[in-house]
């Protein structure tokens, strides 16, 4: 795991990852919060891929599945593409 800290640069906030600053922010609340989101994404990432739901590539007829809101193929006249 990462280490994150703020380091205060005149009136602005750095945010740090292991030493190296990464950000600055007009506030030490907006860089706290920038620290907490990072630690969450990085305790994400280090959840094992057992625990995320796979989307859907097949039903039981062995048909692929609707997806909604998907724009058609057009091709470069506009026509919709067969």
């Amino acid at each position: 795991m990462q280490h994150f800290g703020i380091v205060r640069d005149g009136k602005t906030f750095i945010v740090q990852a292991e030493k190296q600053g990464v950000l600055k922010c007009a506030s030490r609340r907006r860089a706290a919060k920038t620290i907490s989101d990072a630690n969450d994404l990085m305790r994400a990432e280090a959840v094992p891929n057992s625990h995320i739901a796979a989307p859907a590539t097949s039903n039981d007829e062995g048909l692929s599945p609707v997806i909604e809101n998907e724009s058609p193929v057009r091709d470069s006249r506009g026509a919709v593409a067969s």
